[in-house]
């Protein structure tokens, strides 16, 4: 039986982080409740005083239900204030060309085109006046010279068109406004070269200011020892949790090997530099005074370090953690790893609520949390006698609990497994803590340049094997389970049969082996529907991607896919454009055709020049290079698409072609679509734009 007595902090953190839930997804305050809760709980904290002694022990249960409520309003009250300051801060409504002063919230990120940059606003200046006013942009810079010297906390002067970020414009897309407002950031804009200056004027905070020009000087200590190209961008990651040079190659081969959290500074590198300190001031220990001196130097070095790779949930979550460990091993106290996980989320969800619907931040807390709870049950099913295979099954065990714990959210969130990861992370952990010691190593001997630059060469080998390693992995056939969709249903019955195996673990009663199995039916149920469900269908789909036309014929788990030849050769635009559709929809194959094939047959799809029959419906593609018949003859469609702008008018299609509906695809420009929906709009047609109103879809049965 499990003592929640010897856990507190995690019931205060489960009831808090509840209402703060709450709130993200009702968004409503609600006036004078908080208030007023706290009157009454003052009210029965002094009753409970006064009549102590009189009270039955039956009614105990009362105290800890006002204390959840108390803490559950609190959660809640706190989280909506929160989201309304910064509703109430973001821009109301687009706007066209304005000049105003912004302040560079984050240190700018290099992207292919341009560089992006997190701002805040501080004042617009109209025609007339200068007003302030308050919002966080997501600004584009153009690319040129003078946008690498923009820092962190600078201000500028801004020319631009501010626009409201828009959400998925494809179904199963990733919702990047979502994410973006979670980060308080409502509005974009594209900064031209030219359109903007400095002001000369930094106004950042003096400790994060401090930690990114110090991690700055850092990788530029790595890059002067010859540390560049693929090795450069996975070290800057690892040590310093600099990940912009990392491209999306490496991303996916990380990913897909199931190694992506060595590239995330987290516990383990905060746990590294941990134990690092913690040998050089271990001298310290001699005497009680020495030893508040070594708590102080380790918790200011700790955040520090912290400071410079950027405060992401991950590190702050570990260096909350150590700060009690530190604390508590000089009081000499043991404090539980339970309770120090549940204080440090707690004191990040009050600071921030919107850190909780982070994936990482979850995935951290859940990983950590299954190392702790599982790794001894499991660790003991083997004993070794020798040092390597000990070693060998220490870290497969890491890997397992947390990949156990943390499997369920990353099916849900990113659709894939990576069957190897036991093997990879054999490899990828030792090289994680060799790159730490290393990379710290070349940073600390920097001023002498010989002993720098032969860590280095050392540190730079390490890099490729990790690299050709997770690479090589990756690359094999059955190294990913992918395109594995999973609904919010069968991500929480997962999720509970999981828990239900742990607890079965730790209390053997029957009834969570009951609640285990009536979860696992639920899951194989909604599986088999959904199979049977999708055996079946028969879609069309014409994608929302800006300058091209994507068309999916959908048929059981297996599509033609009509696309243009530019974006055949991009299979990252699709992957992100495409996938999440595909996924949710089990397609398993897919067949690309180039949209100006003329014939393409199979036993659901034909297609004869821009004609095409599918599923019982006739499609008419139209460009700017089809001919146009005068006879009297017309014959009918059931769907239109145009694309690339035809020089053709309305009229002319509609003597030729009977439809019921017209779709302007992603290639029409935005003048030309203008004109084609008004038209429509007099005669009455049907009409749909794909960059007005997302993906059009066509459900056939």
């Amino acid at each position: 039986m499990i003592n929640w007595n010897q856990f507190p902090f995690i019931r205060i953190f489960i009831t808090y982080a509840a209402g703060s839930i709450s709130a993200l997804y009702f968004e409503q305050q609600v006036t004078g409740l908080f208030p007023g809760l706290i009157l009454f709980f003052l009210v029965y904290a002094l009753l409970v005083k006064v009549f102590n002694k009189r009270m039955s022990y039956r009614l105990r249960w009362v105290n800890g239900l006002i204390i959840n409520a108390f803490l559950f309003m609190a959660g809640y009250v706190i989280a909506v204030d929160h989201i309304l300051l910064i509703k109430n801060q973001s821009l109301v409504t687009d706007s066209g060309s304005i000049r105003m002063v912004v302040k560079v919230k984050e240190p700018p990120s290099e992207k292919t085109n341009s560089f992006k940059v997190v701002a805040e606003l501080m004042s617009i200046k109209d025609s007339s006046t200068i007003r302030n006013a308050k919002g966080n942009l997501l600004l584009y810079f153009q690319k040129s010279e003078t946008v690498r010297s923009i820092e962190y906390g600078d201000l500028l002067v801004v020319n631009t068109i501010i626009n409201s970020i828009k959400g998925p414009q494809n179904p199963g897309e990733f919702d990047y406004r979502r994410y973006l407002k979670y980060k308080g950031i409502f509005h974009q804009g594209y900064v031209r070269s030219g359109e903007w200056d400095h002001l000369n004027i930094n106004d950042g905070n003096p400790v994060l200011k401090m930690g990114t020009r110090a991690r700055n000087r850092l990788l530029n200590v790595l890059e002067s020892n010859g540390i560049i190209g693929k090795e450069f961008a996975v070290v800057s990651a690892i040590l310093l949790g600099y990940d912009d040079h990392l491209d999306a190659e490496q991303k996916r081969q990380f990913a897909g090997a199931g190694a992506m959290h060595i590239l995330c500074v987290s516990g383990l590198h905060v746990g590294i530099i941990y134990v690092i300190l913690n040998s050089l001031f271990g001298f310290l220990n001699r005497k009680k005074y020495l030893r508040i001196i070594k708590v102080f130097l380790l918790i200011t070095l700790i955040w520090t370090y912290a400071t410079v790779t950027g405060f992401s949930p991950s590190v702050l979550r570990a260096s909350t953690m150590f700060s009690f460990v530190i604390i508590g091993r000089t009081m000499k106290r043991k404090a539980s790893i339970y309770n120090m996980l549940a204080v440090s989320a707690f004191l990040l969800l009050v600071i921030d609520p919107y850190i909780i619907t982070q994936v990482g931040f979850q995935l951290s807390y859940l990983a950590v949390t299954g190392i702790v709870l599982l790794h001894k049950p499991i660790s003991g099913l083997l004993v070794f006698h020798y040092w390597l295979p000990d070693k060998i099954w220490q870290m497969s065990v890491v890997s397992i609990t947390a990949t156990l714990a943390t499997f369920p959210l990353s099916l849900y969130n990113f659709n894939q497994f990576p069957n190897l990861f036991l093997l990879t992370n054999l490899v990828a952990i030792p090289a994680s803590f060799m790159i730490v010691y290393l990379g710290i190593l070349v940073l600390f001997t920097s001023f002498v340049p010989v002993v720098s630059g032969m860590i280095a060469k050392v540190l730079s080998g390490v890099l490729w094997f990790l690299n050709y390693v997770v690479g090589a992995i990756e690359g094999l056939s059955f190294a990913t389970s992918s395109n594995i969709h999973i609904t919010q249903t069968e991500f929480l019955a997962l999720f509970g049969i999981l828990i239900c195996l742990v607890s079965l673990l730790f209390i053997p009663k029957k009834r969570y082996l009951f609640v285990g199995l009536g979860l696992l039916v639920l899951l194989v149920s909604s599986f088999t529907f959904r199979k049977d469900k999708y055996a079946g269908q028969q879609q069309i789909i014409v994608y929302n991607i800006p300058g091209h036309t994507t068309i999916d014929f959908v048929y059981g788990n297996e599509s033609v896919f009509l696309c243009d030849t530019v974006l055949m050769k991009d299979p990252l635009k699709i992957s992100y454009k495409i996938n999440g559709f595909r996924t949710e929809n089990a397609i398993k194959r897919t067949e690309a055709v180039n949209v100006h094939e003329q014939k393409y047959k199979n036993e659901q799809f034909n297609k004869l020049n821009g004609f095409i029959s599918f599923g019982g419906k006739t499609i008419v593609i139209i460009d700017e290079k089809s001919g146009y018949n005068t006879t009297d003859s017309v014959f009918e469609a059931d769907v239109l698409v145009l694309r690339n702008n035809p020089s053709c008018n309305l009229n002319q299609l509609r003597n030729t072609i009977q439809f019921k509906t017209l779709v302007l695809d992603g290639s029409f420009s935005s003048w030309k679509k203008e004109e084609w929906i008004n038209e429509c709009e007099q005669i009455g047609v049907d009409c749909y734009s794909i960059t007005d109103d997302g993906a059009w879809l066509k459900k056939i049965n």
